[in-house]
């Protein structure tokens, strides 16, 4: 068992919309994100998948830089009819029904949470119906660029899916999405924590794109209700979420390093296998490109305190199998999104709204947070889409053995941890 590292977070989000037409609107969120003291987001390279790239910017823990999270703009009642056009970059972060154990009573964005938690951008076109809406969207993870002879990542990055709010009228919302995510890459263009044993620490390594591994198809199904009465407490609100990620690897990857005797003089050249949840591995016979399905279970509930004015108590719970690889890599949790967990996570929270005097502005309004996480991890590899998926127990089992075939298949990227714990708390301002 091994909690997290204490820190401290400083968030500052400023939302811009004009609607200089009647049918338009264009909406910028601008964001800053920086941990007190600190000039990076070197947080906790033994324990995930720390990096740093356009998936990133302005939601993980950075520098000081304001970063350009949204742009985007919409076209709606074209030709006179009920249909609409966007473009940008998206409003992909922070889903429903996320906005509940935030504190926040709209929605936030566009997909659900259980799927994808990952900033891009991309267009939709969409349909109203007066009681739901269905959307198709496209979008672009990396711009691969002008080809090069020596460019291995031939081909972009992309997403293509369907958003139905198949119902949402009267505090009742159904969510369905699918989508796919074609020639998955190997690493983002960016930073990568990874050990050095020379300086026997974490340090960021440069990383770019080396091969296209595969796709990765998303499907879920969100349902929440709001403000109704459960055993004699009003206004609560409850949700259900359910999430399945089917990954069908194409291709094999190879990543060249060099193994350092102790003079420092003598090199040997080694190359790692891989491909989507396979590898790594110094066989290339022992990657396999099987198609991998995963499952996850998301489900929640928040109830007013009735002897406590402005107060919220909320229950969390969710699961991941397997072979649940979702697409969670802009979260702003301090480690990973707990949605990608290979196993269970169980989480209280509270939530006060704090009278700070009259409101000046329509949405004036002070909120304190806090809340405890729990997580236990069945399987290694949480929200990493290279290495397989091992038991927890087997990689302690094999690690110490004797024999060396065990130790092998007992080597990760990070430290495997059963259990994990996480106490947050935040003060928000919102005007």
């Amino acid at each position: 068992m091994r909690p997290p590292t204490r820190g401290f977070w400083r968030f500052f989000n400023i939302d811009l919309s004009i609607k200089p037409t009647e049918n338009t609107v264009a909406r910028v969120r601008l964001a800053y994100n920086k941990a007190w003291g600190m000039g990076d987001d070197y947080f906790g390279p033994h324990l995930f998948f720390p990096m740093k790239n356009n998936f990133t910017y302005g939601v993980r823990a950075d520098d000081s830089t304001l970063y350009v999270d949204r742009a985007y703009f919409n076209i709606s009642e074209i030709f006179g009819k009920p249909i609409w056009i966007s473009f940008g970059r998206r409003p992909t972060t922070h889903g429903v029904p996320q906005e509940i154990r935030e504190g926040i009573e709209r929605r936030d964005a566009t997909p659900t949470a259980i799927n994808i938690d990952v900033p891009f951008d991309g267009a939709t076109i969409g349909y109203d119906y007066g009681w739901g809406r269905i959307r198709f969207c496209y979008g672009r993870g990396f711009e691969s660029g002008f080809k090069m002879p020596i460019d291995r990542a031939k081909d972009d990055v992309e997403f293509y899916g369907i958003n139905w709010d198949v119902y949402d009228q009267d505090n009742k919302f159904l969510n369905f999405q699918a989508f796919k995510a074609q020639d998955i890459f190997d690493f983002p263009s960016g930073e990568l924590y990874m050990f050095n044993p020379t300086f026997g620490m974490y340090v960021p390594t440069s990383m770019k794109p080396r091969t296209n591994l595969g796709d990765i198809y998303e499907i879920g199904l969100t349902w929440t209700h709001k403000r109704v009465n459960f055993f004699g407490l009003k206004d609560t609100d409850y949700f259900i979420s359910l999430g399945i990620s089917i990954v069908e690897p194409k291709a094999i990857g190879e990543l060249p390093f060099g193994m350092y005797f102790s003079n420092g003089t003598n090199i040997i050249p080694l190359t790692l296998y891989y491909t989507l949840l396979n590898g790594m591995s110094l066989d290339p016979s022992q990657v396999k490109k099987s198609t991998r399905t995963g499952y996850a279970i998301y489900v929640g509930l928040r109830t007013p305190i009735p002897w406590v004015y402005g107060a919220k108590l909320g229950l969390e719970y969710n699961y991941g199998s397997k072979w649940w690889m979702p697409f969670h890599v802009g979260t702003d949790d301090p480690y990973m999104n707990k949605l990608s967990t290979r196993g269970h996570v169980a989480e209280i929270y509270w939530q006060q709204d704090i009278p700070v005097g009259e409101k000046l502005v329509k949405n004036g309004r002070a909120l304190l947070r806090v809340g405890f996480q729990y997580y236990w991890f069945n399987y290694y590899g949480s929200a990493n889409w290279l290495e397989t998926p091992r038991k927890i127990s087997d990689i302690k089992r094999w690690a110490q053995s004797g024999n060396m075939e065990d130790l092998m298949r007992a080597m990760t990227m990070y430290v495997p941890i059963d259990k994990m714990w996480n106490l947050y708390g935040s003060l928000e301002l919102f005007f």
